[in-house]
């Protein structure tokens, strides 16, 4: 494991020196941001704090420590969770946008739910419930 890890970002590519972080600051920020958040952060919650520049993005993290799941256990913030969303809060997030789109949506319309917050990737939801194609021809159901 890398004691030391530079990172170049979007200054650097207008000429700035390459950033430097040492594991023990990469931890440092990763707990920050978690007592700043309430919670452990996410991949997203990691690289929104790195645009507003309060912390390395979440691909640094990994890169520092060979995974973001090590980062996790060495900041003490335990393993990072096999699903982040409890399969009920999932099927209500889904069963939202059926009623909205008046059908299943597509992944396509999940993804962009999704990417506007409104509901969890189509990984996670196929992750929880299986593919789409077999809601839709009910050899799978959303019950709880």
């Amino acid at each position: 494991m890398r004691e030391c890890i530079i990172v170049k970002n979007k200054v650097n590519k207008k000429g700035g020196r390459p950033r430097k972080y040492t594991n023990a600051e990469l931890i440092r920020q990763l707990k920050a941001l978690a007592r700043r958040i309430g919670k452990r952060p996410t991949d997203r919650d990691i690289n929104a704090a790195c645009k507003e520049g309060r912390c390395a993005s979440a691909i640094t993290f990994a890169a520092a420590f060979g995974s973001m799941r090590e980062a996790y256990r060495r900041a003490g913030l335990g393993n990072a969770p096999g699903h982040p969303y409890p399969k009920e809060e999932v099927r209500r997030a889904l069963m939202r946008l059926i009623d909205e789109v008046g059908d299943l949506p597509t992944y396509r319309q999940i993804d962009m739910a999704s990417r506007e917050g409104r509901c969890p990737s189509s990984k996670t939801i196929t992750a929880h419930f299986g593919l789409l194609g077999r809601l839709r021809h009910g050899h799978s159901r959303l019950d709880p």
